[in-house]
């Protein structure tokens, strides 16, 4: 027992460390990502064969994670010069951005895992739900950075 709540700890402390880099990177490429996220989804999900259906759920994933890191990074800054306000009223309790962060990284990590329940039975409607996500933080994402950079 003492294994297992030691490998989900530090996968926790992995998926945070993993979580904050690319939310880090995405802030450089916010713009290029946030263009080129609906054609990516397109091509992926409409052009993978069945064999490789596992590689495209993959890149789905990451492209949430990125979509949430944008999202995160993209509020922070809004928020931060009072131009919007958080209207998830789980996240909107949180004025730190460390904890902002910690609560995001944990929504996603749910989001993540309740796909990849899907995924064994219905493995295209999973990919999709995962690019769907992306696409809808990265839009949110992008709202987020015209209000916070004007």
């Amino acid at each position: 027992m003492r294994e297992k709540v030691e490998m989900l700890l530090m996968s926790a402390g992995i998926g945070a460390v993993l979580f904050g880099v690319l939310a880090v990177v995405v802030r450089w490429l916010r713009f290029v990502l946030a263009g080129s996220l609906p054609v990516l989804a397109i091509v992926l999900v409409c052009a993978a064969p069945a064999h490789a259906q596992g590689k495209v759920f993959t890149v789905s994933e990451w492209a949430v994670l990125g979509a949430h890191a944008l999202d995160a990074s993209a509020t922070q800054r809004c928020v931060g010069s009072g131009r919007c306000r958080e209207l998830n009223p789980y996240l909107a309790r949180f004025d730190q951005p460390v904890a902002f962060t910690g609560a995001k990284v944990g929504l996603a990590w749910v989001q993540l895992w309740a796909v990849r329940k899907i995924r064994p039975t219905h493995p295209r409607l999973a990919t999709v739900t995962n690019y769907a996500i992306a696409l809808g933080f990265g839009a949110l994402a992008l709202r987020n950075e015209r209000i916070g950079g004007r």
